[in-house]
């Protein structure tokens, strides 16, 4: 298994169009989209949670 440092492709930012996809989605969010607000919460909520704890934030 390769670590994020030996994998180039793990440091690099997104491609346009997963950027251009998530700022859709997040703009739906915006604008009421339970849906859409599922669906970044699945991609982006263990992401959050993390940084999140390693800043000292309880679960509760």
């Amino acid at each position: 298994m390769m670590t994020r440092a030996a994998n180039p492709a793990a440091t690099r930012s997104p491609p346009a169009d997963e950027e251009a996809y998530w700022h859709d989605r997040l703009a739906e969010v915006a604008a009421g989209s339970e849906q859409a607000l599922e669906g970044c919460y699945r991609h982006f909520g263990p992401l959050i949670h993390r940084f999140l704890l390693s800043r000292g934030c309880s679960e509760e």
